[in-house]
Order: C-alpha cells, then structure tokens, then sequence
C-alpha cells in the first residue's frame, strides 16, 4: 500500500515502484493479512524531487532536479562524444542555485540556454570562479533567462560563438573578469537590448586574442568593455550604436558606410586598395574607423560612434 491505499495488483514478494511519479513524499509498506491476523512491514520512503533542468540531445531528452547534475551529466556526454556536433537544448524549469563552476566542451554543438513558460527562470549562483565555461561551441545561444553570480563571472568563452538576445539579464557585479569574459578565438553576438552588468566597465571583459564582437542594428545600449594587456578584439557595428572600452587600446572598430543610392561597396570601396581599412565579415563589408580610406569617384559616408554623419570622398 501507498498513503493507506491499496496498490491494484501489488500481490507479489517483491514490488518495483514506477517511474514518472509527480515531485512528493511516497510512504510505501507491505500487509500481510491470514483470516483475521496481519502484519505490516516497516514503512519505506521513497522522494521524488521536482524537475528543474530538461537537457536535449539530439532530441533525446533528460530531467534533472538541479543545475549541478545537468551540468554533470553534460560533461558526461561530452567525455563520451556524445555532444559532436549535436543539437543540445537546456531549458531551466525553475529558478535554481549553485556554488559551482562548470566547464563544458560542447565538441561544435549548436547550444540552445533558456527558460520554461513566459517568466525568465533565474541561475543564481555564488562562485568565485565563472558559473558557466563554455568552450568549442558551434553556437550558444542564450535567451529569455537570467544568470548571475555574486563573486565570479558569470560566463566564459572560448573558441565560441555566443549569441544574446533582449530578454536576458547577465549579472556579475563583483567580478574582476567581468559578466562576460572572453578569452580566446570567441565571437559575441550582441542582440535586442539584453542586460549585461559587471563591475564599473567590466560588463564585458576581453582577455584573449583572436575575439569578435557583433553589435546588432538594433541594439541602443552602450555595453562598457574592458580589453586587458593580453586582449584584442574586432568589433563590427551592424548599426550606429558603438561600446565604451575601458584598458588597453587593443581593438579594431569596423563600421558600415552609407553609400549612395544604387551603389555597391565595391563600386565606391574597392577592396584590393583598401586591404588594411576595408574587410568582409559573415558576408558584410565594413570600413575601419579613423582609418585612411580610398573610394573611387563617389561619395558614401558612416556615422560614427558619436552619431556624426563622416563622408568619405577622393
């Protein structure tokens, strides 16, 4: 019996209990009843702890009751390649703690972060290391949650891509390292206002080379930046809302210029005489700013991160 109640066809020496019980307390016990005689058994119990994490792999997916054994498990799959190249889904069931830091090889996984239902759910956690050390992935993309961390940074990348999107809300305002720390060969892409918060300039922290940061057209913010001595980072404007750096000057500002109507940046920018000022990224071109440009017999212009309209013209 169950809570006093009898378990239909539960007459055997031996009772398996099922799978898929909802979160709660079971109280389990055996009677054994001759005529008017029984005897009950001692009473087991059996906790079943509430869903907080569903991790998707490939479309197989898993539930765990906290942050920690999702992320266990995903460096499980990775040790046993079972992330190469896959799809992975983390959707947060529930806001949740954690004082650890987790490192995860994703093996050129496309990486999706979010939260169950309408309301953002919450990773809050309390580590003085990153909460989250991403590395290899093909894309990890976070959306309509938020993560915080009281000590470290929240999130470290490399040879990443990191893509953000406006409901989201990156917090780590203690954080030498920054919410958001990029280390090496890592790409983010900044998208739709999402919030990002360190400590005074260190929203974003550039520790690495080879790093890329994408503003989105339609982002309104200015996110502070700090590049540290062995940092160095390429920024590409999409729209005409730049970022405030702080520390070493070890960027390159890449703009998108305004050209005339019906011509082509090859027409007015051509790129074999500009190879040092003009450059093709993910299929846009952008010209280098306060650079040295040379345009053919047209004129196209930029606006610059202080919102001046510069013209370009022999």
């Amino acid at each position: 019996t169950s809570t006093e109640t009898a378990i239909d066809k539960a007459t055997e020496s031996t009772y398996q209990i099922p799978t898929g019980l909802e979160a709660g307390t079971y109280n389990y016990f055996c009677r054994v009843s001759c005529g008017d005689d029984s005897v009950k058994s001692n009473t087991v119990t059996f906790n079943v702890a509430a869903d907080v994490v569903e991790v998707t792999i490939n479309g197989t997916a898993a539930h765990y009751s906290s942050w920690d054994s999702a992320m266990e498990a995903l460096q499980n799959a990775s040790t046993a390649g079972n992330l190469d190249d896959a799809k992975v889904d983390i959707l947060l069931i529930k806001d949740t703690t954690t004082s650890a830091s987790t490192s995860i090889d994703f093996k050129s996984a496309e990486v999706t972060l979010h939260s169950a239902g309408e309301e953002r759910k919450e990773i809050a956690g309390d580590s003085s290391s990153a909460l989250l050390v991403i590395s290899n992935a093909e894309n990890f993309t976070i959306q309509d949650i938020n993560v915080t961390n009281n000590t470290g940074s929240a999130i470290k990348v490399s040879d990443a891509k990191l893509s953000t999107n406006a409901n989201i809300d990156i917090e780590a305002c203690n954080a030498e390292d920054g919410a958001v720390s990029l280390q090496n060969n890592t790409t983010l892409y900044l998208n739709g206002n999402g919030s990002i918060n360190g400590t005074s300039g260190k929203d974003i922290v550039v520790n690495g080379s080879d790093n890329k940061i994408v503003i989105g057209a339609e982002i309104e913010k200015s996110y502070c930046v700090t590049v540290t001595e062995q940092g160095k980072v390429d920024v590409f404007h999409k729209g005409n809302t730049s970022l405030s750096f702080y520390g070493e000057r070890n960027y390159k500002l890449w703009l998108k210029p305004d050209l005339p109507e019906g011509v082509s940046f090859e027409e007015a920018i051509p790129m074999d005489k500009n190879t040092n000022s003009a450059t093709e990224f993910e299929g846009d071109r952008y010209i280098l700013r306060d650079a040295e440009i040379t345009v053919n017999n047209v004129i196209c212009a930029y606006q610059d991160s202080n919102n001046s309209v510069c013209k370009i013209e022999n």
